[in-house]
């Protein structure tokens, strides 16, 4: 049986000798975690308290520690972070039945604790984590070591299966001007770190587990929150981590830069090659929250900030009016590339949660308008606050459909929240209750997704729903970050009150990133939860699913409703089966339709 053990430890790349480290003030917790490790070919250390802890870390190679929160003297937290400035590679598993849940998330963020674990624990799955954080532990040495090979100026980061960042070389933090630390615990797609499309890691996710290199165009950002634009090359390693090169365009090639190469692939959400391509020109409109900019200092920091999310061949401008600004798109950026580019200026463009997302307005060159800037410098003394997004006549509303278990279509997705007015809302609740009322018998349920956006992103949409509801009875559920639901900022428990005064339901959004266990998530004000696209992929592996499709069952039976997104294979269909998913989604069912189009999957339907 060690024998076995060793073997299987010896592939992973974790060292023959290991070392883990016990911290618990009480003798009886450790004697426990003794008893479960005892089979393990583990050197074992304990220690009763912080210091007695840092003077093992000290004197001995810790490759991982398990640590109990509650400790007279030093807690866990402060001491994992003290553990993480004198041996970063010690993998730092924290223990404990009570904590404080914003400070550990706060910790997981920084990457202080890379693991949480609640009293009473599970053997399994508590030894299962010791050998996920042993494996990570061994990477992230072979790292450093494959950093001593390569050339000075390559950029490189390590990031476990979440896209959580463990580890960035000094290069890169060169390039983005800032420290390591300042990338730890931040999500690669998150929009504090790119200004990549969402919907771009599903696909780079799927392409992984395929044990494929992704290669494509990449917009990090700095401290300063200017993009730094590269080539990134992403390849997978081992299961549970993904390795990171980029190749950094600098200042002088940023202009050579095409953004129709940068955006070709992105499958599903950006420009195809049989969508047509005008040579007119394209003008943004932005209206900023007009109570966030009151003098020119605010106004050139809110430039500066739009600038960096342009594409290099677009140009801003500034208008007469402090919170308005204007983007000259040429003729090469067609309407879908268009509106992914409002989307992500919507998204990343407010500096906190308390600041509303801008208007985004877009007007069209007139036809025989060949001076671009008399056009743009007639336009300086146009009243912009009736152009609406894209006229009514060219509005295509879309929805995605929504099935349950048994492939009946229970609720549909809007993905257009910041882009749409309260004029455009009221249309596609319109069109849409026009083919759902004459198709279907059920209740008519909405997803709204508002994760990554700042408190009152839904006014707009909750304007119009009630105006929807006045005809028909329409049930909405809006995906909130968790930040939201656990904050203690003003504006988002009043959003969260006007989200229940309008009687939605609340979904914690990526669910299977955060360290949160059943009970915890029992307690959160939420009425269910949407996966992150990773866990179905996660719980088809036998060993480290188990306890993944376990805490799904738990929240089923408290009745915590379970949306399942982006299911793009056929494998993680059948995933969603034995995990008891209610809701489910993703190219394998449809993809997004028109309204008018809906019927395909009415009870009346061959289809349906």
């Amino acid at each position: 049986m060690i024998r076995t053990q060793q073997r299987c430890i010896a592939e992973i790349g974790v060292p023959m000798q290991v070392n883990v480290l016990l911290v618990d003030d009480e003798n009886g917790i450790i004697q426990a975690l003794r008893r479960m490790l005892r089979p393990e070919p583990y050197q074992l250390f304990e220690a009763h308290d912080g210091e007695e802890a840092l003077e093992i870390i000290q004197r001995e190679k810790i490759h991982l520690m398990v640590t109990d929160y509650k400790m007279p003297g030093r807690d866990g937290i402060s001491l994992c972070e003290e553990v993480r400035r004198l041996s970063p590679a010690t993998y730092r598993l924290l223990l404990s039945g009570q904590v404080d849940y914003k400070a550990l998330q706060q910790a997981w963020k920084d990457g202080v604790v890379h693991r949480f674990v609640a009293k009473p624990w599970d053997n399994h799955t508590l030894t299962m984590h010791i050998h996920e954080g042993l494996k990570q532990h061994a990477l992230l040495q072979r790292l450093e070591h494959m950093q001593e090979a390569i050339v000075a100026d390559q950029a490189m980061l390590l990031t476990d299966d979440n896209w959580i960042v463990r580890l960035a070389n000094p290069a890169l933090c060169r390039a983005l001007d800032c420290r390591e630390s300042d990338l730890l615990g931040v999500n690669l797609f998150s929009a504090s770190l790119s200004t990549i499309a969402i919907s771009l890691e599903a696909e780079v996710t799927r392409q992984l587990d395929s044990d494929q290199v992704w290669l494509g165009y990449f917009n990090l950002l700095n401290q300063h929150r200017d993009q730094v634009p590269s080539w990134m090359a992403i390849s997978p390693l081992g299961k549970r981590y993904r390795l990171c090169a980029l190749n950094l365009v600098n200042e002088h090639d940023i202009n050579s830069v095409d953004p129709a190469l940068a955006v070709s692939s992105y499958p599903n959400t950006h420009s195809r090659k049989d969508q047509p391509i005008t040579n007119d020109p394209k003008l943004l409109i932005i209206s900023a929250d007009a109570s966030r900019i009151s003098d020119n200092t605010a106004a050139n920091d809110y430039f500066r900030r739009l600038k960096a999310l342009c594409p290099p061949n677009a140009t801003p401008y500034y208008s007469q009016e402090l919170h308005r600004f204007l983007v000259l798109l040429p003729g090469d950026i067609n309407n879908q590339v268009c509106q992914e580019l409002c989307t992500r200026i919507t998204r990343e463009l407010p500096a906190s949660r308390n600041e509303l997302p801008p208007e985004i307005n877009i007007e069209q060159k007139p036809e025989g308008t060949d001076d671009w800037e008399a056009w743009l410098r007639s336009h300086l003394h146009k009243d912009t606050e009736k152009t609406s997004i894209i006229p009514d006549a060219e509005v295509e509303f879309k929805a995605l459909p929504i099935f349950n278990a048994q492939g009946g279509l229970v609720a549909l997705e809007s993905h257009k929240l910041g882009e749409y007015s309260k004029t455009e809302w009221e249309g596609w609740f319109n069109q849409l209750m026009s083919t759902w009322d004459t198709r279907f018998t059920e209740t008519l349920n909405i997803v709204v997704d508002a994760s990554g956006l700042p408190a009152g992103c839904t006014d707009h949409f909750l304007a119009a729903l009630n105006s929807a509801r006045e005809q028909m009875p329409i049930q909405c559920f809006i995906i909130l970050d968790e930040d939201y639901l656990i904050s203690d900022d003003p504006s988002a428990q009043a959003w969260q009150a006007q989200l229940l005064d309008h009687g939605c339901k609340r979904l914690i959004s990526h669910f299977g990133r955060s360290f949160l266990n059943a009970r915890q998530i029992l307690n959160l004000p939420i009425d269910g939860i949407s996966l992150a696209p990773e866990f179905l992929t996660n719980i088809q592996d036998s060993k480290i699913g188990a306890p993944g499709i376990r805490m799904l069952q738990k929240l089923h039976e408290h009745g915590v409703l379970i949306y399942a997104r982006n299911i793009h294979q056929l494998e993680a269909l059948a995933a969603s089966q034995k995990a008891n998913i209610d809701w489910l989604s993703g190219a394998v069912m449809s993809h997004e339709l028109h309204l008018n189009q809906l019927h395909w999957y009415g009870p009346d339907s061959q289809l349906g």
